[in-house]
């Protein structure tokens, strides 16, 4: 009997611990490197995946839900 609450206990942890597990944001700004203007509209993805979104009409990006790690990221105009 005494297992039982050690089971319990371990199982809630666990799973506390995955329900409040951090995912990351990649945030950033799209501009031309002469001219310095914002550019709008321009895809950014990252590499080998089907995860990107476009850039704003100030040229600002955001990926979501990013699991932690280091990431390539295409730009395509």
């Amino acid at each position: 009997m005494k297992t039982l609450p050690k089971l319990l206990f371990t199982l809630l942890f666990l799973f506390s611990s995955t329900l409040f597990a951090q995912n990351g944001i990649i945030r950033g700004k799209v501009t031309n490197s002469l001219s310095n203007e914002m550019l709008t509209g321009v895809s950014v993805v990252i590499q080998g995946s089907s995860i990107g979104t476009v850039t704003d009409i100030n040229g600002n990006y955001e990926l979501k839900n990013l699991n932690p790690g280091y990431y390539n990221i295409d730009l395509i105009f």
